[in-house]
């Protein structure tokens, strides 16, 4: 994911226009809901409409409910990571979630059975935003 939006910052990825800003935000709201969704399947999230403290403070309407109660937004993660740069690696803000599920601890039918193609998720996340508006 950080090569992903490495590319991105670099405008190697979108053959359109890269410096059009409604093409990246797309990409990054795309980038962000997958995230999200491997946070559902791997970390015991659950997508939640945000109040409106933690919409100010995320810059978003949705964000996640941690196993452990926190509150995490990967939509604003992956776009500071795109703003700032590889300090703030996809990579390392996954590694460190408290409740994660290791790959070798996953059961593989149940990893298979909860599969979804990329448009459901974006689609799922954008029912739920539009939910909140």
């Amino acid at each position: 994911m950080d090569f992903l939006i490495d590319e991105l910052r670099n405008g190697k990825t979108d053959p359109t226009d890269p410096a059009d800003p409604a093409d990246l935000g797309r990409n990054l709201f795309g980038l962000g809901a997958y995230v999200g969704e491997v946070l559902v399947r791997n970390a015991g999230s659950t997508w939640i409409d945000l109040a409106e403290p933690e919409r100010d403070y995320f810059q978003q309407r949705v964000g996640m409910r941690m196993a452990d109660g926190m509150l995490r937004s990967p939509l604003s993660k992956v776009a500071n990571r795109y703003e700032v740069g590889p300090e703030e690696s996809l990579e390392l803000y996954y590694l460190t979630l408290p409740g994660r599920v290791r790959a070798r601890d996953r059961a593989p039918d149940r990893v298979r059975d909860r599969v979804q193609a990329p448009d459901r998720v974006r689609d799922r996340v954008r029912v739920q935003m539009r939910a909140a508006a």
